[in-house]
């Protein structure tokens, strides 16, 4: 926002303050995509969970646009738990462990960002799956980042890979 106040003539922070507000409390319009709306209802008996990294109004007004808390048992904002919590940490992620009374080797995590999605699950024994789509999609990285799986679409998650997954 400085930048581009400051490119418009009207720099300042009081203007700064008044838009990051307007962006955090605004009500953003957004729609799942056909394949996650399709993979939220095949998967609708497993328990899933949203773990997301960002601002927690901001966080909290895309999950509500995308009707999020009726498809899921919970999104964890990571942000809500200090910002030591984000990804890569995988606080959350054992918070899901323990809410379903599991071990992280039952637990899939999907993502897309693979610098942070899964470098710290995977020592954990958490099963991980990429989707390549987005800004990542052709990202290439170390082994230890790289997810077990990988996915152009979410229509490839069920129990085939699942059941591959555990072994």
């Amino acid at each position: 926002f400085d930048r581009a106040l400051a490119e418009l003539g009207c720099p300042g922070r009081g203007r700064v303050r008044h838009c990051v507000a307007w962006y955090r409390g605004h009500r953003p319009r957004l729609s799942l995509r056909a394949d996650a709306r399709a993979c939220l209802r095949r998967l609708g008996r497993t328990p899933l969970y949203v773990v997301t990294d960002g601002h927690k109004l901001v966080q909290s007004a895309k999950a509500r646009a995308l009707g999020l808390g009726r498809r899921v048992r919970e999104v964890l904002i990571t942000h809500r738990f200090g910002l030591r919590r984000a990804k890569p940490s995988p606080y959350c992620f054992l918070r899901v462990c323990r809410a379903e009374g599991t071990e992280p080797g039952r637990v899939v995590c999907v993502g897309d960002d693979p610098r942070k999605d899964f470098v710290a699950l995977k020592p954990l024994g958490f099963k991980t799956v990429r989707v390549l789509r987005g800004p990542y999609r052709g990202l290439r990285v170390p082994a230890r980042f790289e997810a077990h799986a990988r996915v152009r679409s979410l229509s490839a998650l069920g129990p085939r890979l699942f059941a591959r997954l555990m072994g």
